[in-house]
């Protein structure tokens, strides 16, 4: 008799946890819905997530260009009032444009930071590194690949809008490379530096070359009447003389703007 009490106490016990466990379980409907409602959610937060991303690099990009800024104020005092413009390495005149700063790359054919024209002043720096940095695709002088970014490639990845070196004259320059700060008569319209997105130019041309880092859909380097639809935008943060910076989205009618003397746009 107490044999068949305890056994049916036990076939009481496990009815009972296998209905605890059954009412407990989700049926796939309503894993499908809470699925669903999670997909939805993370669409929805994901552009936000990418804009605060974006936004974030921006915000260090605008931090590096006004720390180079400042750097770049400390050269004209040291040598005779007057901006970068070439400077000497191996027996050959190399432009500030391309190595005003920054650290040393993968390319070993570049010239080193040391001889760069403001390493004495911000020394081998991070801030020449822009966080949207992809690189470009294109072959270097020194036939080096200009990726996975500029800045590992050749150490930095802004450009300074020296003018071009003249010939016989390594501290002369048709822009502000040699020339004193007061030579500049717009400074708040005056380029100063830039990113690569800045100057591709025209986007008829097929075998032009256009970068997209900030902002653009589709990261990387484009060619073509179509590459700003299909990876636009193309933006850049300019730094003027004055020394203050702001984004422009390049694409289209703004292309080429850095090869321009002063910027003829809303401040």
């Amino acid at each position: 008799m107490r044999r068949s009490a305890l056994t049916l106490q036990r076939q009481q016990a496990r009815a009972t946890n296998t209905a605890t466990i059954y009412l407990a379980a989700f049926s796939l409907v309503e894993l499908l819905v809470v699925l669903f409602v999670v997909g939805v959610l993370a669409a929805l937060l994901l552009p936000a997530v990418t804009r605060s991303k974006n936004k974030a690099k921006e915000t260090q990009c605008v931090s590096n260009l006004k720390q180079i800024y400042v750097g770049f104020l400390m050269y004209p005092p040291d040598n005779s009032g007057r901006c970068p413009a070439g400077f000497l390495w191996q027996e050959r005149v190399w432009t500030s444009a391309d190595f005003i700063g920054g650290k040393d790359g993968r390319d070993t054919n570049a010239p080193p930071t040391r001889v760069r024209p403001l390493f004495p002043y911000l020394g081998a720096s991070e801030v020449f590194r822009c966080p949207a940095d992809v690189g470009i695709e294109l072959t270097n002088q020194g036939g080096v690949l200009m990726e996975p970014s500029c800045f590992d490639i050749v150490g930095l990845s802004y450009w300074y809008n020296s003018g071009r070196l003249s010939k016989g004259a390594p501290q002369s320059t048709d822009g502000l490379g040699g020339k004193t700060l007061d030579w500049v008569q717009r400074p708040a319209r005056y380029i100063l530096m830039f990113e690569p997105p800045g100057i591709a130019g025209g986007t008829d041309d097929p075998r032009r070359k256009m970068v997209y880092w900030h902002r653009a859909r589709k990261p990387g380097t484009g060619s073509g009447p179509n590459s700003d639809t299909e990876r636009g935008p193309r933006v850049s943060p300019f730094l003027f003389v004055d020394g203050h910076v702001k984004f422009f989205d390049c694409s289209g009618q703004y292309a080429g703007l850095p090869l321009l003397p002063e910027m003829e746009a809303e401040q």
